[in-house]
């Protein structure tokens, strides 16, 4: 039974180790943790979206700006041209020099590249507009080609006074007619840059504005970020560290071997699944270390009644020896008075009455010597028993020794994986292993001792059956001695012939007594070594009881 104990609690105890090794931690943790960063990184996405979204919105206005910007950079350089281009030709109206000319033609062609120009890059709500300035500006080039530099041209080749004033007031009307359409020009550009200058300074706060809102949109939903991931962590962390606080003393209390509490589980996650198996693990180990101290009291109670039957089987000897001693004193005294029967046997007429109350004393003793005799066999073969029982009695100390030390290597296996917190074990279990060491070796000398035993008793038991077989002939030899009393007086040389041959049997029975002597001196020699070793073995009992005594169950 105990070994199937021992066995059966060292299989639950690796079937838990073997599910510590194989958890496969749940989804809840990571869970947890997945869903915390998924909605910290969800907010950093929302963050950036917004932030590309709100700086495309920038860029695009940032790009009507630059387009209204080059526009009105381009209606800025058309009037400035446009008045250069005046400039040209008043100066060649005022002085009728060609270099005038020059600028004037040269002024009003950029005039009308940037036109086109502007045209390209307006939108299409201005283009119609644009294309208005484009023909004013064209009408007015062809008016002044075609009708102001003609009479200019025609004041130059006059040469009297009076065709010079015609000429002049023609250049003059022709010139008033470009007023209207220089003004016209005038007011279309100064109408466009000013629209522009409106819509550059209306994108320009709009712009503004989106900055403005990006940043605060930005700092807010870092801020909300922020929170939430500080929010998250303190969470994890605690929902991680209060467990593991919990868990990481329940460990320090199964190290120090204390039993008794079960670590809280404070929650269904993987640390929770842990803090389970290890409450499952510790109720393994006390059921485990309960079943060693059980077993130690087992071995302690076997080894006391090994003492007491060894204490039995020393007073059975010592009754062996004594009744050893009374057969040598009776072999003694029965020859003696054989060898004074045979020395007064002429006389054994007279002495007939006598020698038959002899004979009948002799018949007694040898009776007693027979009951004596038997005694001793029945209290040898009771000894060859009991060592049967201390050989049974041993073998089940060996198989505890065995198991007591294969459980002190899974303990050993088991601290060696717990690390710095099972050295306090792996110490209990090396103590555990070498009692078991030890049990194992006394059981070793107590197998040797039994076996001496056993032959000792077989001798014993040999040399007592002949022992009786002598008595019994004793007896036979006594009883045709007192039929030859009967005749004493027709037959007292046979009689002497009996006497002398009853005196080589005592003498058989003498030295038969002598050497059972001996052999119970040999068995109490051995019976004191067996009663040493059960004494060994009561101490090695106790000091695993002692080892146990450190695990609070």
């Amino acid at each position: 039974m105990v070994k199937i104990n021992l066995k059966q609690k060292t299989t639950k105890l690796f079937q838990v180790k073997n599910q510590i090794a194989k958890i496969t931690f749940r989804k809840t943790f990571g869970t947890k943790i997945v869903l915390g960063f998924s909605l910290i990184l969800f907010l950093l996405a929302l963050t950036g979206v917004i932030s590309i979204v709100l700086s495309n919105s920038i860029g695009h206005d940032i790009g009507r700006i630059n387009n209204t910007n080059e526009i009105l950079t381009i209606e800025k350089d058309i009037e400035s041209h446009l008045f250069k281009a005046d400039a040209g030709i008043r100066g060649y109206i005022a002085y009728n020099e060609n270099t005038y000319y020059g600028t004037y033609l040269s002024e009003i062609n950029k005039v009308l590249n940037m036109e086109k120009k502007l045209l390209d890059i307006s939108p299409d709500d201005k283009r119609s507009e644009i294309q208005e300035i484009i023909d004013l500006t064209n009408q007015y080039q062809r008016k002044i080609t075609n009708d102001l530099i003609v009479t200019i041209k025609a004041q130059q080749i006059t040469d009297d006074m009076e065709s010079l004033l015609k000429a002049r007031e023609r250049t003059t009307s022709v010139a008033a007619t470009l007023v209207p359409i220089r003004d016209h020009l005038t007011e279309k550009l100064e109408s466009l840059v000013g629209n522009n200058t409106t819509n550059f300074q209306k994108l320009i706060n709009t712009t503004q504005n989106y900055v403005g809102q990006v940043i605060y949109i930005s700092i807010f939903l870092v801020i909300i970020s922020i929170a939430i991931g500080i929010v998250i962590s303190i969470f994890l962390s605690k929902s991680i560290k209060k467990p593991v606080s919990e868990m990481i003393s329940g460990a320090k209390r199964l190290a120090q071997g204390d039993f008794t509490q079960k670590i809280k589980v404070l929650s269904s996650d993987e640390i929770g699944v842990l803090t389970n198996t290890l409450n499952e693990m510790s109720c393994q180990l006390k059921t485990l270390i309960s079943s060693v101290a059980d077993n130690a009291q087992t071995l302690a109670a076997h080894s006391e009644e090994l003492a007491a039957s060894t204490e039995e089987v020393s007073g059975s000897m010592e009754e062996i020896s004594a009744t050893t001693n009374e057969v040598a004193i009776v072999a003694e005294t029965s020859l003696e008075k054989t060898t004074t029967t045979l020395m007064e046997s002429k006389e054994a007429v007279k002495a007939a009455t006598s020698g038959n109350e002899m004979i009948k004393k002799t018949v007694e003793k040898i009776n007693s010597i027979s009951e004596s005799t038997q005694k001793v066999n029945n209290s040898i073969r009771n000894l060859g028993d009991i060592s049967s029982q201390i050989g049974n009695i041993t073998e089940i100390i060996t198989g505890i020794a065995d198991q007591t030390n294969l459980l002190a290597l899974n303990a050993a296996i088991e601290a060696a994986r717990a690390g710095e917190q099972g050295r306090g074990f792996a110490v209990v279990a090396e103590e555990v292993r070498k009692l078991a060491e030890q049990s194992a070796n006394a059981t070793k000398e107590i197998s040797q001792l039994t076996n001496q035993i056993r032959l000792g008793v077989a001798d014993a038991i040999k040399s007592i059956e002949r022992s009786a077989l002598d008595v019994t002939e004793g007896v036979t030899l006594v009883r045709d001695t007192g039929l030859a009393f009967e005749n004493i007086n027709h037959s007292i040389n046979r009689n002497i012939e009996l006497i002398e041959e009853i005196t080589q049997s005592i003498k058989q029975t003498s030295e038969g007594a002598d050497q059972l002597s001996a052999n119970n001196e040999q068995i109490s020699t051995t019976i004191q070594q067996v009663a040493s070793s059960t004494n060994q073995l009561a101490d090695i009992a106790n000091k695993l009881q002692i080892a146990i005594t450190q695990f609070q169950i």
